[in-house]
């Protein structure tokens, strides 16, 4: 899978204010303790009752957590729903 990017080129996606949404796919206290600006908080527990209702398919959605490993499994199952 091809899915990822790098911080440094959401950095520049930031900075160039690019339209995206920034899915936070920690939990609550991690993304009180450190988050990024804009970035919208959806649990990876709570996406599959959420994604539909709060996140544009067509829009395209860059997800974070702290390690990498639950923002590549919340990419893949968006991906497989028809998320961008």
């Amino acid at each position: 899978m091809d899915y990822e990017i790098t911080p440094e080129e959401v950095k520049v996606k930031l900075d160039a204010a690019e339209s995206f949404t920034l899915l936070d796919v920690r939990e609550p206290w991690e993304f009180e303790t450190a988050r990024i600006g804009g970035a919208k908080l959806m649990p990876m527990g709570d996406v599959p009752s959420r994604a539909h209702q709060e996140l544009d398919p067509e829009e395209h959605v860059v997800v974070l957590c702290h390690h990498g490993v639950r923002s590549m499994n919340v990419t893949a199952w968006l991906r497989q729903q028809g998320f961008e």
